[in-house]
């Protein structure tokens, strides 16, 4: 029941950032501490891990991988040397 509840929510209504708030209250986290922060943090231990550009695509709901590619860039994980852009076509 709870999940159809959620998926009810209006969307004025700011669900994650509410909960994300009182995480913060409770561990006593500065207001340095974003939701999206903890996202990077997952990212780059996933991608320093497992090198996975396509399961972190999936992850981030990206629509390609060139957009995953710009956001590894973003993050200082993928360098141009690296970069799926610049592999030959098969």
């Amino acid at each position: 029941m709870e999940q159809i509840k959620l998926l009810l929510l209006p969307k004025w209504e700011n669900y994650m950032g509410k909960h994300f708030k009182k995480v913060k209250g409770h561990f006593e986290f500065s207001s340095d501490y974003t939701l999206y922060g903890f996202k990077h943090v997952a990212v780059v231990n996933w991608y320093e891990k497992e090198k996975d550009i396509r399961e972190i695509q999936k992850m981030c709901r990206h629509s390609s991988v060139l957009m995953t590619e710009r956001y590894l860039k973003f993050l200082g994980l993928l360098g141009d040397k690296d970069a799926v852009s610049e592999l030959p076509e098969i």
